[in-house]
């Protein structure tokens, strides 16, 4: 909801263009981020995590990701980079 009242709502939409990342017709049913700033005496340090569950509108849609990528979720209409990450060993559990 915290997106969709920022104006990012094409990635929910049914109808939405996500041949970028597949060939196949799909959509977000799950986007979660949390993030933690810790400020101590030795300093800050922040994290964060960002979890996106695709759900494949016709069939069943599998992709793996087998080496190190970074992602970014830009909002075309605003022009705004909204989060950047970086995914450093996708095979680490």
């Amino acid at each position: 909801e915290a997106l969709k009242s920022m104006g990012v709502t094409a990635l929910f939409d049914k109808d939405s263009n996500m041949t970028g990342i597949s060939d196949h017709r799909i959509t977000i049913d799950l986007f979660k981020h949390q993030g933690t700033i810790t400020v101590n005496e030795e300093g800050t340090q922040a994290a964060a995590m960002t979890t996106v569950g695709f759900m494949p509108l016709t069939t069943q849609v599998r992709f793996t990701v087998d080496r190190p990528f970074l992602f970014l979720i830009y909002e075309r209409r605003t022009s705004c980079l909204l989060f950047m990450g970086r995914v450093a060993n996708p095979t680490k559990s």
